[in-house]
């Protein structure tokens, strides 16, 4: 699995040109002299929701109508599948859906609710009741994929980033074998892309110029949307290169992000407030610092983190702090709003340091939370604190679920990388790294 999404590998097979997909295309000469040359990689990861999947069905009599009772993310979604999978008309097709504990993208794709479609029907009209255990949710859903990036820059005289390569891999997102035909699945990937891998990987800072491209890779394991999409990676990844390129000019991490956001006042705007509330500059301990990470999500909402990370110097790491400024647009419920971005800051903390999906002989390894490693309280900070801009006159409504998670766990890895003194380029985050 680790091969199939290498993207040094994928680049190699190509002769150094570039990946099927391109989000920014500006001309680069793979030969010339970068000052920058990163390499990162993301695990994959589980929804790790407490509940796991469960579905209902019921068949009329004559087998020709189907009620279906299912927590789901998107009901018109599951309509939609299981009559086009079982034949039926959707106006034959009543799903209703029900409180779930926890979804986080892992309740899009109908599975378990076709399972139960089809067993009920083989006993129609009596009812049949699928709910997968613990194990099964680790070893028969589908997952983050993984992904490996690779990031070239250049300066040019003026200090700024003349020229920006990003060259990406992962597995499907949103074209996966679970919603679509393989058929399918093949031929808008080659005709498109997958957009959910492509989440966030066009950077908002100005750049001389850009490239970014990407492949698709079938992976033997399921995978598919999960919180953000590939908005987490891909933030991570820039913000990291970001972070590096930074040290090598010798500018300070807040100075040198502001210098690139000229067109994105609005992202600006949030950067500097996450520095401020977190005192960016202030004398720290040994073994701790400061670390910023700020993207849009879908140009509709904007957010920047500041992260105070110790290293113990005994291979540990602990987040000590977490401060996120975050623009949603106009408000209706703040409270609620700061509760999704608290959610998002806690769920960066186990994205940065403790989870990762193993497998074993082809399959997911772990069979229950024994062997995935989500956040204790212990694990989040006391010191967060979020605050809600306030966004230009006339701005309509953005998103919160999601939009703090890429800058959360980028500022995590890049405050770690500051105390440790050298770059962290693989998650989880392992001080004990080379």
């Amino acid at each position: 699995l680790a091969r199939a999404v290498d993207v040094d590998a994928r680049l190699a097979a190509r002769g150094g040109r570039s990946l099927p997909h391109r989000l920014a295309g500006a001309a680069m000469d793979p030969g010339g002299r970068w000052d920058l040359d990163l390499r990162l990689d993301v695990p994959m990861a589980a929804h790790a929701q407490i509940e796991p999947r469960a579905a209902t069905a019921r068949w009329s009599a004559d087998a020709t109508r189907l009620t279906l009772w299912t927590g789901t993310q998107d009901a018109f979604f599951v309509r939609a599948v299981l009559a086009r999978r079982l034949g039926l008309r959707e106006d034959a097709v009543v799903v209703r859906s029900s409180r779930m504990g926890g979804a986080f993208g892992g309740r899009t794709v109908p599975d378990v609710e076709l399972e139960a479609a089809r067993l009920a029907r083989a006993v129609a009209p009596r009812p049949v009741l699928v709910q997968w255990t613990r194990a099964e949710e680790f070893r028969c859903a589908f997952h983050r994929p993984p992904s490996s990036h690779r990031i070239r820059a250049r300066f040019g005289p003026d200090g700024r980033v003349a020229a920006w390569w990003h060259a990406f891999a992962s597995g499907h997102v949103i074209l996966t074998a679970a919603a679509l035909p393989g058929w399918l699945q093949r031929a808008a990937d080659a005709v498109t892309g997958d957009a959910g891998i492509a989440r966030g990987a066009r950077p908002a800072y100005g750049f001389g110029a850009a490239r970014v491209e990407f492949d698709a890779v079938a992976l033997p394991v399921p995978t598919g949307p999960w919180r953000g999409l590939g908005a987490a990676p891909n933030a991570f990844a820039v913000e990291s290169a970001m972070d590096e390129l930074a040290r090598l000019a010798g500018r300070d991490p807040l100075a040198f992000r502001l210098a690139h956001l000229a067109a994105e006042p609005r992202l600006a705007a949030c950067l500097r407030r996450a520095a401020a509330m977190a005192g960016w500059g202030r004398a720290l301990p040994p073994g701790r610092a400061l670390g910023l990470g700020c993207a849009p999500y879908k140009d509709a909402s904007w957010a920047a983190v500041a992260a105070e990370v110790e290293a113990d110097g005994r291979g540990g790491l602990a987040v000590r702090g977490l401060w996120c400024a975050q623009d949603s647009g106009r408000v209706l419920d703040p409270d609620r709003v700061r509760a999704q971005a608290e959610g998002n800051l806690a769920w960066a903390v186990g994205s940065a340091l403790t989870e990762r999906l193993g497998l074993d002989r082809g399959a997911v390894a772990a069979g229950g939370f024994a062997d995935y490693r989500l956040p204790r309280l212990t694990d989040i900070p006391h010191r967060l604190e979020v605050a809600l801009l306030d966004p230009p006159a006339g701005a309509g409504i953005g998103g919160a679920g999601e939009t703090a998670l890429g800058p959360a766990l980028a500022a995590i890895a890049n405050a770690a990388s500051r105390a440790l003194g050298r770059r962290l380029a693989r998650l989880p985050l392992d001080a004990r790294a080379g």
